[in-house]
């Protein structure tokens, strides 16, 4: 926000603080608002009346509340002296009924936030990305860029360890940490810490990752995904028929999938939907996963709506682009050197730059090793 935030506790407020500075639903907070009236019985039955000031007020999309943050030692004692003001409710989540029930009357909801509810995951990531942060943007070359989200674009998912490998010599650690400041790449800050990043899976965007969540799902439940020649898989092999597919999905693609998978899937489970789907597009859209399941184990890759295919598929390349495209798959990474993709794309790169001509996408590139013939 811009400005300074007061806090009193860093096992309790400033865990808060970091996470509300990063939720994307916060769009303003405040520390110490303006008191509130609170009216409940004592464990005498004796009627209080006290003025409540809570730790901090936060806007959301949808919603505005008052916060007050307690440590779960806080809350027991709190507790016990009086169990009308402090309670768990039958989930076993912390509660205020009479800030609830004064919140209320102007139209505002109350929030008990306990330490037990800290993602200290996030937490120790926040902290090792605070110098990235500061930054606000990625400031690496359009070299790196491509060659990071080219190697991601080939695996989704890829570990976090394997791509500052595969990226050696082209992008440094720094770089990379920067794209994930950044959001230029996706890594769920909420699950593996950065510092252990043979745990930390990496994707292209928010939108690849949720879909890559649910075809891997999908593949462990023994459904199982189909590879290339037809064998199902054991376990989520990136390289099956599925996950290629999945690779060449636009940004809007997914987008769209990941919503009617949500609704498809609530309605299979026998939800009520809010929603105003049509009955005969919910049908078809049903029938498309149904077919995609027996076809390649996932039902998902039904949903996609292949925007990508619509339209003018001509080549906008020039022909001096192509040339060297078509060169660099055939000299350079059909060698006997052996070198990966990623590296042979990325000298096909400095040619064209040398070359004063538009460098085609790494996705691109694989493309054209794929429609190069196994046997030559």
């Amino acid at each position: 926000m811009g400005v300074t935030i007061q806090f009193e506790r860093h096992r309790v407020e400033l865990p808060f603080i970091y996470e509300a500075e990063h939720d994307s639903q916060v769009l303003e907070y405040y520390d110490q608002p303006q008191s509130i009236p609170l009216v409940y019985r004592a464990v005498n039955g004796r009627r209080l009346s006290v003025m409540h000031t809570l730790d901090y007020f936060v806007l959301r999309e949808g919603s505005a509340c008052w916060i007050e943050c307690k440590t779960e030692e806080d809350l027991e004692a709190l507790a016990s002296r009086n169990p009308n003001r402090y309670s768990r409710d039958v989930g076993g989540k912390w509660r205020c009924i009479p800030g609830e029930e004064h919140a209320a009357t102007v139209g505002l909801a109350y929030e008990v936030w306990s330490a037990a509810q800290v993602n200290w995951v996030l937490q120790r990531n926040l902290q090792f990305l605070e110098d990235y942060l500061r930054f606000g943007s990625a400031n690496s070359s359009d070299t790196v860029n491509s060659a990071v989200i080219g190697a991601i674009e080939t695996e989704p998912g890829i570990n976090l360890l394997n791509l500052l490998e595969r990226t050696r010599g082209v992008a440094e650690p720094d770089e990379i940490y920067m794209l994930i400041a950044s959001g230029a790449i996706y890594v769920d800050l909420n699950v593996a810490p950065i510092a252990e990043p043979e745990r930390v899976r990496v994707f292209t965007t928010a939108e690849m990752a949720a879909a890559y969540e649910v075809v891997s799902r999908e593949a462990s439940v023994g459904i199982g995904v189909r590879s290339i020649d037809g064998r199902l898989c054991e376990s989520p092999d990136v390289h099956s028929e599925a996950f290629l597919i999945l690779a060449a999905a636009g940004e809007l693609d997914l987008a769209i999938a990941n919503r009617r998978f949500d609704i498809v899937r609530r309605h299979l489970a026998g939800d009520r939907l809010s929603c105003s789907t049509p009955a005969r597009k919910l049908r078809f859209w049903i029938a498309q996963y149904r077919s995609a399941r027996e076809r390649y184990g996932s039902g998902y890759l039904g949903l996609l709506p292949k925007i990508n295919k619509r339209g003018n598929r001509t080549s906008r390349l020039s022909e001096a682009s192509q040339k060297l495209l078509a060169q660099f798959v055939e000299s350079d990474y059909e060698s006997l050197r052996q070198k990966s993709r990623l590296a042979s794309w990325a000298a096909l790169k400095r040619k064209c730059d040398q070359c004063g001509v538009v460098a085609p996408s790494h996705v691109t590139f694989n493309a054209a090793v794929r429609k190069r013939p196994v046997f030559d």
